[in-house]
């Protein structure tokens, strides 16, 4: 099932209302595509911040970050490391995931794990990148949003 941006929306919502809107409906996960990754990121942030949330970021370089700390965990750093460690953090943490959806695609146990996470947390996966499609199992559980 594919969930968009609700029609309700005035079109000059700004960016981070929108963003808050879906963190705080409890989406699960988030599908931002953009090519504006410093941008997207900050946004996300904002949006994340202003529900209230902790937010960590995750990239393949640098295992997963709690924001606005230098601490990096790099035994993280594997797309299916970062999910499981994911499982066990508080409830309503917001996770940028820089490119995971190009994981999500070539690993069946990290295409498995996004779902469950999804279906399984209270937190909130925002798959951030230019990913073009949405693979199969995320489309089913997202919420999208382009910038």
């Amino acid at each position: 099932m594919t969930i968009s941006m609700p029609t309700s929306l005035p079109p000059t919502a700004p960016p981070v209302d929108e963003l808050g809107r879906l963190i705080r409906s409890r989406f699960s996960l988030v599908y931002v595509d953009s090519t504006e990754e410093r941008r997207a990121e900050s946004l996300v942030l904002g949006a994340a911040r202003a529900c209230g949330r902790r937010v960590w970021t995750w990239s393949i370089s640098d295992g997963l970050t709690l924001a606005d700390s230098s601490d990096e965990d790099l035994s993280t750093a594997t797309p299916e490391a970062a999910l499981r460690r994911i499982i066990t953090l508080a409830a309503n943490d917001v996770v940028i995931m820089r490119d995971m959806a190009r994981h999500v695609e070539e690993d069946p146990r990290v295409e498995r794990l996004v779902p469950d996470i999804a279906r399984d947390t209270d937190a909130t996966l925002v798959l951030l990148g230019p990913h073009g499609d949405i693979p199969d199992a995320v489309r089913r559980t997202a919420a999208s949003w382009e910038l």
